[in-house]
């Protein structure tokens, strides 16, 4: 039986007191704009550590995306199961946290993972060493795209070419809305993604859709990758260009991954380079969409400048 405690917070929700042999220790404050899920820190008699995610509903998006959640990490842990080894041969500092325990009710979602001690997020680091970690979970995820079974990828969404076009048009609508200042731009990126959009088509790849420093936890030697809500299967270079657009809030950063050899293969070959600026401006175009801050415009002026979209 599960026993709740009220928690403070806009939405008023619940926290389980106990969830199997963990106690309840703490709600995590929200630290993104992202306002759909409770967040609770647990601990076992052992002292082992363990973050909780809640969404309160029986429907919606956001359960959605959590349940999504649960299905990265069980295949994960599946490829894990049965392909550990050839896996820590080639990423042998990359590790998925653990997850330990999924409960499903009409009213509610709840996913439990492990908390790895002594693992902070990468925004602490440098931005050198920020883009090169960065560029290895990049890397880890295609090495796991190859090994995927057909089952697996049918257990997974899927984001396709026709799926972007499509979304384009909506998301931009709304971006123009939110963002009027920035329409002539949005205008230019709509245009380039339409013109481009048959570099889109063909190749679908596993990306997790959402790296950037405060989705990779590191302990000085090994790297955790967390947070798979959005994770899809999409055209390959979908991780990198979203790793671009998310990366203009860290400078050194975004200018250590534009050096990286990643960027520098992109670079040297056109098709590539004009599908990676399509996407990179769909999620662009995805942000002004759901922000609207001023600094989301500036940003993404600055982005479409960078990517030189005339050329």
């Amino acid at each position: 039986m599960v026993m709740y405690q009220k928690t403070k917070s806009a939405l008023s929700s619940i926290l389980p007191n106990k969830i199997d042999k963990y106690n309840f220790i703490n709600k995590i404050s929200k630290v993104s704009d992202s306002n759909f899920y409770e967040l609770g820190i647990y601990k076992d008699d052992l002292g082992k550590q363990a973050i909780v995610k809640l969404f309160r509903g029986s429907y919606g998006i956001h359960r959605q995306w959590l349940k999504n959640e649960a299905t990265v990490y069980r295949i994960l842990h599946e490829l894990y199961a049965k392909k550990g080894d050839e896996i820590k041969k080639v990423f042998p500092h990359i590790r998925i946290p653990n997850l330990l325990k999924v409960e499903t009710k009409k009213e509610y979602y709840i996913v439990m993972i492990e908390l790895v001690d002594g693992a902070n997020t990468l925004a602490a680091l440098d931005g050198q060493k920020m883009a090169e970690l960065s560029e290895e979970v990049a890397k880890y995820f295609q090495f796991i795209s190859t090994l995927l079974s057909d089952v697996q990828k049918q257990l997974l969404v899927e984001r396709n070419a026709g799926f972007i076009l499509l979304m384009t048009i909506f998301l931009s609508t709304i971006a123009v809305l939110r963002h009027p200042s920035a329409f002539f731009s949005i205008v230019k990126a709509v245009y380039f993604i339409f013109f481009n959009g048959g570099l889109l088509y063909g190749e679908q790849s596993f990306v997790h859709r959402d790296i950037h420093p405060a989705n990779i936890l590191y302990d000085g030697r090994m790297v955790y990758p967390i947070d798979f809500q959005t994770s899809v299967l999409a055209h390959p270079m979908f991780e990198i260009s979203h790793l671009a657009i998310t990366a203009w809030k860290f400078p050194d950063y975004f200018w250590a991954l534009q050096e990286s050899k990643t960027f520098k293969k992109i670079f040297m070959n056109k098709k590539i380079l004009n599908a990676y600026k399509a996407l990179s401006l769909y999620c662009g175009i995805h942000r002004l969409a759901i922000r609207s801050e001023i600094g989301t415009t500036i940003s993404f002026m600055s982005h479409i400048d960078g990517l030189r979209v005339d050329n």
